[in-house]
């Protein structure tokens, strides 16, 4: 059993192996069923808020759009 906001989330033993597992693999796991859904709701409700806030502003985001793509550099680049 693993405490959650809202509750109890119960998990088998092979499911705590398998989060494990991925949590060595990626440096990352989802743990499913830990937040209640309506808080996953508010949250995605405040950051979107926030995210059209930041993006409204001069250098409010991180130019990811702007930055090239890898695959674009690699196909300036001459083929020895």
């Amino acid at each position: 059993m693993v405490q959650s906001i809202g509750g109890i989330v119960k998990y088998s033993a092979t499911d705590l192996d398998q989060l494990a597992q991925e949590l060595n693999k990626d440096g990352i796991c989802v743990i499913r069923g830990v937040f209640e859904q309506k808080f996953i709701d508010e949250w995605a409700q405040a950051f979107e808020k926030l995210f059209h806030e930041r993006q409204n502003q001069p250098g409010g985001l991180a130019p990811r759009e702007i930055s090239p793509l890898l695959s674009d550099i690699a196909l300036d680049l001459p083929i020895c």
